[in-house]
């Protein structure tokens, strides 16, 4: 497993591991990488937010697992979901017939 420089641990990773060459292969090109950030980008803003919301003991993963559930009940992570959903209908895995 690769991890981001200065990382204690691959368990508690310091960096997002993004796929360029997977995103690539489905033909992804400049604009959807800049698509690609932004939602990153949206996600960890309404991800602090909902962490600042939770007790100062709450800082486990099982903890944020328990308070953000599936994400339906943050109207910002079903919609980054949606948008998400819809880019890579746009682009299928190549070989993956449905």
């Amino acid at each position: 497993m690769l991890t981001v420089p200065s990382d204690t641990s691959a368990l508690n990773p310091g960096g997002i591991r993004v796929g360029a060459p997977a995103m690539t292969t489905r033909g992804f090109k400049e604009p959807e990488f800049v698509k690609i950030v932004e939602f990153i980008d949206r996600a960890i803003k309404v991800a602090a937010h909902i962490q600042k919301s939770l007790p100062k003991e709450a800082n486990k993963l099982k903890d944020w697992k328990a308070a953000v559930g599936n994400g339906d009940a943050y109207p910002e992570l079903v919609q980054i979901r949606k948008e998400v959903n819809e880019l890579c209908e746009k682009y299928p895995l190549p070989g993956f017939v449905e």
